[in-house]
């Protein structure tokens, strides 16, 4: 048994707020090597102890860290009268055991075997995968005293807000910050470009370079021998080296073990056993270098590597925090990690030169290092020669903000360049590295027309031939390329090189009939009354059959599901009359606000006083209502708990007196 660090102390206390402020969930952000799994075991603790014969369901994606876990608990934090369970594959111990490792593969086609009720606290590890298709409906089905959910890594690469099933993280200590604390092991890294080509091309006139052509340009892809054989020169320089190399493709990392001394593949197409007994090797130190497809980026913890090598790697920030996490838990007698970056892009350069700038910058407020020393940094080095800082010199120019005055500036020369007014599909004929993108000058001005109009330049007329079905539709892809695939029909009549709106409606019958024969979506103020009324009875399904909270309704709406409130109300007469129509009587569609407690009505403005010096204004309840922040208007606020001094007061605000 041992005691939690200063830091999981602080984690497990947010967490015991959390429950005691009544919430039956809680999120907590870790970077990977600081102990995830001990923070949750402790809590588990404190939880069973509390609650005599209370039943835990411990969740990951893969077994291998649901194993690591059991290992972790049963060894250094529960008491051994507590049992466990295992339930994967045929293994199925779910009966009569204290605590339950399950696989979400698993329980996605057995948690029918188990009451909703029947755990009565849920762990989600690498709680990141939750909004999968596949796990969702296994988080949704069981109803638990407390959830706790837990990650390194936050951001979804689809973009999903994981917060929108656990809440807002209650903890949270990310790589940089840990890093410059001294919680994980100090990195020595080095950006490997020992071949560049093609250099000259830095000095090209910006706006005729795009940072594809940079990429094609200067980056050559070495040869495997030529990277083994820079392994090797940098190993020679490294006492007792353990060595975890990633690698793109399976193929690939195949062939570099024919090439490297000492080194053993781990990948998805070997048996579980196989890759166990390959790491558990490794680990004793029986093979020098480990090379690996996708195999280390979650929950497995390699505390002997003291090398950390990528393979012309992407610039995804998720799959690189969790891939470098692998060699940065501390270990007796390891004092650093030397991290090898085969760099292949210029996305990976600008990533690698934020996240040394983010050190930095940390590293400047915790222990006063001068702002002008951006290389050097107490939790680690960064290498970055001559060229490289060439390099993102360049690429900073490039993605320079363009400025109103700029793009003004950008059509008039193309006007001078082709003769007249350009049309659309004109100027996107340009030459795409002198003139900035249609999107970014719709971006700017919210349509090309628009952009025309504001550079003092009279837009081309539209052409009165007849159009076949055809040009039509793909005058709508083309559109939809530039403005996006929702954009609002009032575009149409605002290009010169399109169609009329009455064009399209006579050739379709409806603009929503030739939007969708072009497998474009219908705008939400377009769809039929049948169509709002469906979406709207989803989303209450989904809700567990009752109607929507203000936020969860805005949160639908900036998501595509659902139109907006004034939609509703010009097709339907109110939101209300909508909800009557999808089974819910109106007086449950307006009981939400008024079954609010004073508890969950204060609950966000606590967490919005905890994070500024000054108490919440009058002035700004009615921008917080509408944003969604909280739940209610500010009438309901007043009207239930006084003026704005209490409000600020009962939410936990200490005025000076």
């Amino acid at each position: 048994m041992y005691q939690p660090r200063p830091y999981q102390a602080k984690a497990l206390r947010a967490i015991a707020k959390t429950r005691m402020a009544g919430e039956k969930r809680a999120l907590v952000v870790m970077a990977s090597g600081l102990g995830k799994t001990v923070v949750a075991g402790f809590d588990i603790r404190r939880f069973l102890r509390a609650n005599p014969g209370a039943k835990v369901l411990y969740l990951c994606h893969r077994n291998p860290i649901l194993e690591q876990a059991r290992e972790e608990l049963t060894e250094n934090i529960l008491p051994a009268k507590y049992s466990h369970g295992f339930m994967q594959g045929d293994i199925k111990d779910i009966r009569g055991v204290d605590v339950l490792y399950a696989t979400f593969q698993t329980m996605a086609s057995h948690r029918t075997l188990f009451r909703r009720g029947e755990f009565d606290y849920i762990v989600v590890d690498e709680s990141h995968h939750g909004p999968a298709e596949t796990y969702l409906p296994t988080l949704k089905y069981f109803r638990p005293k407390f959830m706790l959910a837990v990650t390194a890594t936050p951001e979804r690469m689809d973009q999903q807000d994981i917060t929108k099933i656990y809440g807002e993280h209650v903890f949270s200590l990310e790589l940089e910050e840990a890093w410059t604390e001294g919680l994980l092991t100090p990195v020595d890294y080095r950006v490997v470009t020992d071949e560049w080509q093609n250099l000259k091309v830095l000095q090209s006139p910006i706006g005729r370079l795009s940072i594809t052509q940079l990429n094609k340009t200067i980056f050559v892809p070495k040869r495997d021998e030529e990277v083994i054989r820079i392994i090797d020169e940098k190993l020679d320089m490294i006492p007792s080296p353990s060595v975890m190399i990633f690698s793109p493709r399976i193929e690939h990392c195949e062939h570099l073990v024919g090439l490297m001394d000492g080194a053993v593949a781990i990948h998805s197409r070997l048996t579980t056993r196989e890759q166990t007994e390959r790491l558990a090797a490794f680990r004793r130190g029986e093979y020098r270098a480990v090379i690996t497809v996708d195999k280390f980026n979650e929950g497995i913890d390699v505390p002997e590597a003291n090398v950390v090598v990528f393979l012309r790697s992407t610039a995804s920030r998720t799959i690189f925090f969790q891939q470098l996490g692998r060699g940065l838990r501390l270990s007796e007698g390891k004092k650093q990690v030397v991290v090898l970056d085969f760099v292949a892009n210029c996305d990976r350069l600008v990533m690698l030169e934020e996240l040394q700038r983010g050190a930095n910058a940390k590293l400047t407020r915790l222990h006063h290092v001068p702002a002008d020393s951006p290389i050097m940094v107490d939790a680690g080095e960064f290498e970055f020669n001559e060229v490289v800082q060439d390099v993102l010199r360049v690429i900073a120019q490039i993605r320079q903000p363009q400025t109103r005055d700029s793009l003004i500036a950008s059509l008039r020369l193309a006007v001078d360049e082709i003769g007249h007014a350009p049309t659309l599909v004109e100027y996107n004929a340009l030459t795409p590295d002198k003139y900035p993108s249609l999107v970014t000058i719709v971006r700017y001005f919210g349509s090309f027309y628009k952009a025309l109009r504001a550079a003092g330049i009279t837009p081309p007329r539209k052409s009165p031939r007849q159009w076949t079905r055809q040009e039509l539709l793909e005058q709508l892809i083309r559109l939809a390329d530039v403005y996006g695939r929702d954009f609002p029909n009032s575009l149409i009549d605002q290009e010169a090189d399109t169609a009329s709106i009455n064009t399209f409606i006579s050739e379709f019958g409806s603009m929503s009939a030739a939007r969708k024969l072009a497998n474009l979506p219908v705008p939400m103020e377009h769809l039929s009354r049948e169509e709002m009324l469906a979406r709207l009875k989803s989303l209450c399904a989904d809700l567990g059959w009752r109607t929507a909270t203000r936020p969860e309704f805005i949160d639908a709406t900036k998501r595509g599901i659902l139109p907006s409130y004034a939609t509703y109300h010009r097709k339907f007469g109110g939101l209300p009359n909508a909800y009557k129509l999808v089974g819910l009587d109106q007086q449950e569609a307006h009981g939400i606000v008024l079954s609010l407690t004073d508890e969950l009505l204060l609950d966000p403005i606590s967490r919005l006083l905890e994070k500024r010096r000054t108490p919440i204004l009058v002035a700004e309840l009615e921008d917080l209502y509408k944003s969604g922040e909280i739940p209610a208007a500010p009438r309901t606020y007043f009207k239930r708990l006084g003026g704005i001094r209490t409000i600020n007061e009962r939410a936990g605000w200490r005025y000076h007196s």
